[in-house]
C-alpha cells in the first residue's frame, strides 16, 4: 500500500472532483516507478510482454 497526499491544485486550478485526484495520484505512480496500468474495464487483445 502506498500512501500519497492527494493533490489539491493542478495547472493553477483547484482540484475538487476525487476522482480527479485519484488520475494524477496513479499517473505521478506510473511516472516515477513505471509500468503499465489498466483499468478493469479494458480488453488486451495483444500479449504485453513486449512492454514488460
Amino acid at each position: 500500500f502506498v500512501y500519497r497526499q492527494a493533490p489539491t491544485v493542478m495547472s493553477g486550478k483547484k482540484i475538487t472532483i476525487i476522482h480527479q485526484k485519484s488520475d494524477i495520484v496513479r499517473l505521478q505512480l506510473l511516472y516515477m516507478n513505471g509500468g503499465i496500468y489498466l483499468d478493469v474495464d479494458q480488453v488486451v487483445l495483444r500479449s504485453l510482454d513486449s512492454l514488460l
